[in-house]
């Protein structure tokens, strides 16, 4: 216990017993998930920067990012000039009226954030996928 009786808390963020250090790239930060996951990083020490959409507001704490998913030399760009240690892809769409527009909100992203750390840093530690069930479409239950 350190001098004048306070407790000392170390927070550390871990993916399969890995803790999270270095540069911590993230998708989807403005979303509930995404900005809960992008605080818990930012607090446990990581450098993080969300890619965002044009017509999203920045994030009040750690850097961001304009991006557009269907963009794949601009994610390139940005994966070149950030070289993450850790993407972590939470964006997604769990509403749309048809397959395709589930498609283009969920698989296109992924397909192309792939393409893009392939082409520019296949280095990179570990791609957390975070999807759902609704990522499928609507049931037709």
């Amino acid at each position: 216990m350190p001098s004048g009786g306070g407790l000392t808390t170390t927070r550390a963020v871990t993916v399969l017993n890995e803790k999270i250090e270095g540069r911590a790239l993230i998708t989807g930060a403005s979303g509930f998930i995404g900005g809960n996951l992008r605080s818990a990083l930012l607090d446990a020490g990581a450098d993080v920067v969300a890619i965002r959409r044009g017509s999203s507001p920045a994030p009040s704490e750690g850097r961001s990012v304009v991006a557009d998913y269907a963009d794949v030399d601009g994610l390139t760009e940005v994966m070149r000039a950030e070289k993450p240690d850790w993407v972590f892809h939470v964006a997604g769409a769990t509403k749309g009226v048809t397959y395709e527009d589930f498609q283009r909100a969920n698989v296109m992203p992924t397909r192309h954030l792939l393409e893009a750390l392939r082409a520019a840093h296949p280095e990179v530690k570990r791609f957390v996928l975070v999807s759902s069930l609704a990522a499928y479409g609507p049931s037709a239950a």
